[in-house]
């Protein structure tokens, strides 16, 4: 009975989990950058370097310097239910921003713990994306050996068992 019920429970959470994944087609409304520590965006490290009495100094490093909002106007919710718009977070790091302003449409995944995001560019009249941008999707690869940069949009979505 016990384990029952903890096979159930493990259900319930696989379950749960794939009701929150999403991948949405859409266009990027606004982007916008907060400094690490100014309004809702905490910071990374303590704002002070700590020394211990006759011991070692602590100090935190990170490479978080700011926190990223992108609103996406949906034009299609390919898995999951987006609404109108929808609100993605993200950190800047050492590299720079993780969203930037495009103006084609963009395609975006979100599963329980990760977030890809990648323009779709439009030539002769179909839709192609970098599938590395992508990585996976529900634990599927959306790229393969031998890719390009772009790949038709639809491809890469049948590696990844969506359909439009």
């Amino acid at each position: 009975m016990k384990s029952i019920l903890i096979a159930a429970i493990l259900l319930g959470a696989c379950l749960s989990a794939r009701a929150e994944d999403l991948m949405l087609l859409g266009h990027v409304q606004r982007l916008t950058l907060e400094a690490a520590g100014i309004g809702t965006c905490r910071r990374q490290c303590p704002a002070l370097i700590t020394e211990h009495a006759g011991g070692p100094r602590t100090v935190c490093v990170s490479r978080n310097a700011a926190c990223e909002t992108m609103e996406l106007k949906v034009g299609q919710s390919l898995v999951g239910e987006g609404g109108a718009t929808r609100q993605f977070e993200a950190h800047g790091g050492e590299f720079g921003p993780f969203f930037y302003a495009v103006s084609v449409p963009v395609l975006v995944t979100e599963e329980a713990v990760s977030m890809h995001w990648a323009p779709v560019i439009e030539r002769e009249g179909k839709q192609f994306v970098d599938p590395k941008r992508l990585w996976k999707f529900r634990g599927l690869s959306a790229s393969v050996p031998g890719d390009g940069e772009l790949v038709e949009l639809d491809e890469v979505l049948a590696r990844l068992g969506v359909r439009r």
